[in-house]
């Protein structure tokens, strides 16, 4: 093997736990806040399967880091959801964003990026349309919200992946 399909590895092996290791941090989200521990706990088993089925496909492949940048993000709106809006929990998009810079390649943080800014622009629309799945509203921002904030959140996402593409 490689020295570059051994780091590859070493890499997705990181990323799997990282992943995997989101699944507690939502559901400990899920029992504080808002209190949406069902969602929470939906979420997780989600996070779980979905990682594991990837992580057993597509570990030392390109597609990996791909489908992890995507998963991140997954996992960011599921935090989002879970404390219906509150703007800190968009940090969680930052953060997981350097955690891709591990692969040193820019698919899996375009991935990342694409996925984030879907996720603002369609579930701004979801939100003021006023959408609920049983008594839970979805939302993507507490309180105050508006085209202008969803703009501003995806200009920084921008940002923070063109400076990570270019590191």
């Amino acid at each position: 093997m490689t020295p570059s399909k051994q780091r590859t590895l070493k890499n997705d092996l990181f990323v799997y736990r990282a992943l995997m290791a989101q699944a507690p941090v939502l559901l400990l989200s899920g029992l504080i806040g808002e209190a949406l521990f069902s969602f929470t706990l939906i979420a997780s088993v989600i996070l779980i399967v979905a990682t594991q089925i990837i992580y057993s496909l597509f570990k030392g492949q390109l597609a990996f880091s791909i489908f992890a940048g995507i998963l991140m993000m997954l996992v960011s709106s599921f935090l989002i959801q879970s404390q219906l809006g509150l703007v800190e929990m968009h940090f969680h998009i930052f953060a997981s964003m350097v955690v891709l810079l591990i692969y040193q390649k820019w698919q899996p943080i375009i991935a990342a990026l694409a996925t984030t800014a879907i996720y603002h622009i369609g579930f701004m629309y979801v939100q003021m349309a006023g959408v609920h799945i049983g008594d839970m509203p979805i939302m993507i921002f507490s309180g105050h919200h508006n085209m202008a904030i969803m703009i501003v959140h995806c200009v920084f996402a921008i940002a923070e992946a063109g400076v990570l593409i270019y590191m």
